[in-house]
């Protein structure tokens, strides 16, 4: 019994010095961003791409697809950003003959990058996995997504060089 007295005092002493040295909720917030995206979708009869006639017409399948994306976003250190981004996409066929079933399982990582950014030159530098956003791609929710380093330079007013 005086083990479990011994343990709750070491414990209130030990939070009663945690407790003068915490950092404010406010002040270890202040450079962090969270953003996201939810999108739902419903789809009742699909085409397939080889169709004769409307014979593969199928008016009685239901499609629930659900998107979800969270971005968060932190100041690590001088010039240093972190980014990641949470991606679930899921799709639920309901009760037709052609139902789906959501097969895939849990919380994916879509992009997880560190940005440095030097401001006397105007050029950041991101490393990591990132969305490409190229001309020829999709840029919203479903754009293309590699793995690089990307280095934009904004040195020129009105010029934005990116490699």
């Amino acid at each position: 019994m005086k083990l479990v007295k011994l343990s709750l005092v070491a414990a209130l002493a030990a939070g009663a010095f945690s407790a003068a040295n915490a950092t404010p909720l406010e002040e270890a917030i202040k450079d962090v961003d969270v953003s996201g995206v939810l999108r739902y979708r419903y789809d009742t009869g699909n085409f397939d791409k080889n169709f004769v006639n409307n014979s593969n017409l199928n008016n009685s399948k239901q499609d629930h697809k659900y998107r979800a994306q969270v971005n968060f976003s932190a100041a690590i250190a001088d010039n240093f950003k972190a980014f990641v981004q949470f991606d679930y996409n899921a799709a639920d066929g309901g009760y037709g003959a052609n139902g789906i079933k959501n097969d895939q399982k849990g919380l994916f990582v879509r992009q997880l990058y560190l940005t440095y950014t030097n401001e006397d030159v105007a050029t950041s530098v991101i490393a990591g996995k990132q969305q490409l956003n190229l001309i020829w791609t999709d840029n919203a929710i479903d754009g293309l997504v590699g793995t690089g380093v990307k280095v934009v330079n904004n040195s020129i007013d009105g010029l934005t060089l990116a490699a």
